[in-house]
């Protein structure tokens, strides 16, 4: 009974931080402007939801948090194999791409592989988040996220 109860206590909370979350400000409450983030896919542009914002000063703020598939649908579908390609209003120095599934009973990071500056070969297959890591000239760093179907 005690378990129930505790799992009941655990979906009840994590309803009600993804329902907190669900819009995502562009701007943190000091007002810094964090730069605007596209997956481009087969032709189409698909806005990025900020994550986690990191600063020179290493503050860390997350400012939001990952879509998770119990609750939202996937916005892109993808084929495994396939290239997708970032796209930022402002240019980042660094990109770093990865496919996560935040649902598994422990949580599976899989590092995509770069095939340029700010593109990646997507792999493996499943509902997953596609997560990538910017970091600008002016120290700062953004991590950002979509929720993606990848298919074979």
């Amino acid at each position: 009974m005690l378990l129930l109860t505790g799992a009941i206590c655990l979906a009840l909370l994590t309803i009600a931080l993804n329902t907190t979350y669900a819009l995502v400000p562009e701007k943190r409450s000091d007002s810094v402007e964090i730069p605007v983030a596209y997956c481009i896919y087969d032709g189409k542009e698909y806005k990025m939801k900020p994550y986690i914002y990191n600063d020179k000063d290493r503050q860390r703020d997350i400012i939001g948090y990952p879509d998770l598939p119990d609750r939202i649908s996937p916005q892109m579908l993808i084929q495994r194999g396939e290239t997708v390609t970032m796209k930022f209003d402002e240019k980042p120095k660094h990109v770093t791409g990865y496919l996560i599934d935040y649902d598994a009973d422990k949580t599976e990071t899989n590092s995509l592989k770069k095939k340029g500056h700010s593109t990646f070969i997507i792999e493996p297959t499943g509902i997953r988040t596609l997560e990538v890591h910017a970091s600008f000239s002016d120290h700062r760093n953004v991590s950002y996220t979509i929720l993606a179907d990848v298919s074979k």
